[in-house]
């Protein structure tokens, strides 16, 4: 898509900015560890465990933008619309 802006002290039109589109997918599987009998009774801790996995944004796509000359605006580079990219989460929670 295309932005059109307009420069707020002098009212002067600003260069276009054209927009990219994102596909993003994100996925989350989890283990009840409640359900893993052998393993609570080996290691009592795990009861009332869960462990989970997550991954966001998997293709680590981002959104481009570029003005009117086709150069990326120094506020729209990636580091700034999306700085951690790709994310791996693993995290373990308990109940007591």
């Amino acid at each position: 898509s295309i932005v059109r802006g307009q420069y707020a002290q002098t009212g002067e039109s600003a260069t276009k900015l054209k927009f990219s589109s994102r596909f993003m997918i994100n996925t989350r599987v989890f283990v009840d560890l409640n359900h893993r009998t052998a393993l609570v009774r080996q290691v009592p801790f795990f009861r009332n465990g869960r462990l989970s996995f997550g991954i966001t944004n998997l293709l680590a796509r981002s959104i481009s933008v570029s003005d009117a000359n086709g150069f990326e605006p120094f506020g729209y580079q990636r580091g700034y619309l999306d700085p951690f990219g790709r994310t791996i989460d693993l995290s373990f929670r308990k109940q007591f």
